[in-house]
């Protein structure tokens, strides 16, 4: 009996993380070895992960997306040409996915307080 199967896509940053820290495991085919999910490939894992980045563009910022997107793009060819690990791109794939965790996980800088409103003032303590 076959199963009809959507993969779930990344809503939220942290759902990213936990997508891209899977695919660290499974590099470089990225299939179930236990043949559970047999749509998980290398096709199907980069479709989700660029999907899911989509839906949080808003939340990351412009420029952490920009740079996600460009590891992303760096990343894949690297796993299609190590399907068997052996030559290395693998390796350097999976820094590149660990190198997104890291983007994704850190925290939007917070904007610079306006020099224009009272808030921004600077008062001097007495002593």
């Amino acid at each position: 009996m076959t199963r009809n199967y959507t993969s779930y896509i990344p809503q939220t940053p942290g759902e990213l993380v936990d997508q891209v820290a899977s695919m660290v495991l499974s590099a470089p085919k990225f299939i179930d070895e236990l043949g559970d999910f047999p749509h998980h490939n290398l096709e199907n894992e980069f479709h989700v992960l660029t999907t899911g980045l989509a839906n949080v563009r808003k939340r990351i910022g412009e420029e952490r997306f920009v740079e996600a997107s460009d590891l992303i793009a760096r990343m894949r060819p690297l796993f299609e040409a190590d399907q068997d690990d052996v030559n290395g791109k693998t390796t350097e794939g999976r820094k590149l996915l660990i190198e997104l965790m890291e983007l994704l996980m850190r925290r939007k800088a917070a904007p610079a307080p306006r020099l224009d409103t009272p808030s921004a003032t600077i008062k001097r303590q007495p002593g």
